[in-house]
């Protein structure tokens, strides 16, 4: 399955592996061309609420609510220990 996300004019695709890895690209924005392969945590919470969570190679920690329903994304980074927070857009994009 393959999810894009959209925050302002960045846009990432997110290509879940397995039930544990996943793949992401930037296709847009201030990141294009960047791409990592992660290991993740995931959990629905909710029907059609999905907690996910993943490390990157950077040391930048992810922490994501979707709500599939909405189509939303809510995002929680931590850099260190400087947390973050956003929202954003996503749609399916591929779904074997």
């Amino acid at each position: 399955t393959t999810i894009a996300y959209q925050y302002g004019e960045s846009v990432y695709h997110v290509t879940f592996d397995t039930d544990s890895t996943l793949h992401w690209e930037a296709k847009a924005g201030d990141e294009k061309g960047a791409f990592e392969n992660e290991t993740y945590v995931a959990e629905f919470v909710a029907p059609g609420l999905l907690f996910i969570t993943w490390g990157e190679e950077n040391g930048i920690g992810v922490s994501q609510v979707l709500n599939f329903a909405e189509g939303k994304v809510h995002n929680h980074l931590l850099r260190g220990r400087e947390a973050s927070l956003g929202d954003g857009k996503i749609q399916i994009i591929q779904n074997p």
